[in-house]
């Protein structure tokens, strides 16, 4: 299922294309950097790592979310766990908002302890703005999670979003919300056994 260079600029020429012109430069440049710093990082589906901060970005897009710093965070979402950048160094590059809905996205064990409502809002960010980050990643883990080989992971992911996700997905995203549970509805159905 690798995803080919092509398939990688195409996701990112449909992610420009739906953003005004004045937001584009600022997005480029947030995937670039995350490009770059997943370098040499592959999924569990095969694809290139920056894939799934594209996808997730798009998820972010195709359901009317456009602000130009939530979508460099939903490219970033994942730099601070799993590559050697800094929150001093993103904040260098994208500024304290950015950075800061990065932070909130990242796995609790893996950050700086602060209070996330005040620490956010001083950026100039909400809570509401990293959930829907936190539903567009679920939402694309979900609809590749069948791919992975890892039978235990994939239960957790399904039973976490059960518990975490569902009953707050459609009051935090709306119509991104919807999409979530229909993505862990057929992730459920693949599970069920075939009758025979």
């Amino acid at each position: 299922m690798c995803a080919s260079p092509l398939a990688e600029a195409a996701l990112l020429a449909r992610l420009l294309a739906a953003l005004p012109t004045e937001h584009q430069a600022q997005v480029h440049a947030a995937y670039e950097l995350a490009a770059a710093l997943h370098a040499g990082q592959v999924r569990d589906e095969g694809d290139a790592y920056i894939v799934h901060p594209l996808r997730v970005a798009l998820h972010l897009v195709e359901h009317g979310y456009r602000d130009p710093d939530l979508l460099a965070a939903a490219l970033l979402h994942d730099v601070l766990e799993d590559t050697s950048v800094t929150e001093a160094e993103l904040a260098e590059y994208f500024g304290p908002r950015v950075t800061a809905l990065v932070w909130a996205v990242t796995k609790p064990l893996l950050r700086r302890r602060r209070d996330a409502a005040r620490f956010l809002a001083a950026a100039g960010a909400s809570e509401r703005e990293a959930q829907l980050i936190k539903l567009a990643d679920r939402l694309d883990n979900l609809l590749y999670l069948h791919v992975s080989p890892r039978q235990g992971m994939r239960l957790r992911v399904l039973e976490e979003t059960r518990l975490k996700y569902l009953p707050h997905a459609v009051a935090w995203g709306g119509t991104l919300g919807e999409a979530l549970i229909a993505a862990w509805q057929a992730q459920m159905q693949r599970l069920a056994p075939t009758p025979q």
